[in-house]
């Protein structure tokens, strides 16, 4: 479960461009769940995503994922438990766009102790999984929007993450392409994972088992 308590980011404090970009955000999003988060630009919803992610720390508040408390961990610590427990899904794919989809599904098994023929049957049997066999070996700089989605999909998963973040997972893709994604991201929910995907995709959010609304970094009910 994860537990948003109090949550405040504000940039720059005491200086001139200040900026609260959340203001005193409490939520609970249960085990499993598929959640949307909307709003519009400069709402907080990446901000919160990145706080979600221990990517960024909060001002003031708590996160507590699974009874771990992001804020009462050192940098180290909480980039383990980024590696361990959240998969990343960001909308421009941030790959390595010269290397091979293998090359970039089993990058982040390089950060555990594992033989490398482990290594390889994880990242082959993820790239089975999100239909990119025939691709295995290519360069993702020569494959589609929608197929890069589908790469940085098994990179997010090759973890076994317990929770997978997607900021705009299709927003840079067609309808067909977007349905696609929408599967996968609801089979992976299946799959026991908590799915919180960052949407200006009605469609998409309209997936989900719940969506919240930001605005202006506060918790709004649904906007007419």
């Amino acid at each position: 479960m994860i537990e948003i308590k109090n949550l405040t980011k504000i940039y720059n404090v005491n200086k001139e461009n200040e900026f609260q970009a959340l203001s005193d955000i409490n939520l609970i999003i249960n085990n499993n769940e598929m959640v949307a988060i909307m709003g519009k630009s400069g709402a907080g919803k990446s901000t919160l995503l990145h706080i979600l992610a221990g990517i960024d720390r909060a001002t003031e508040g708590d996160v507590i994922i699974d009874n771990i408390n992001l804020s009462s961990l050192k940098k180290n610590q909480l980039s383990e438990f980024r590696n361990n427990q959240v998969g990343i899904i960001m909308q421009d794919f941030q790959l390595m766009e010269y290397a091979t989809t293998l090359e970039n599904v089993i990058l982040p098994l390089y950060f555990r102790k594992m033989k490398n023929k482990k290594r390889l049957e994880a990242a082959s049997e993820l790239i089975y999984g999100v239909g990119l066999e025939n691709h295995i070996k290519k360069p993702v700089n020569l494959m589609s929007g929608g197929e890069k989605q589908r790469v940085a999909i098994a990179r997010a998963l090759i973890t076994s993450p317990s929770i997978i973040l997607a900021d705009e997972p299709t927003g840079s893709l067609d309808s067909e392409n977007s349905q696609h994604i929408i599967d996968m991201l609801k089979r992976i929910n299946k799959k026991g994972k908590t799915v919180i995907i960052i949407t200006h995709d009605k469609d998409l959010a309209n997936h989900m088992d719940r969506i919240i609304f930001l605005k202006d970094g506060k918790v709004i009910d649904e906007p007419n």
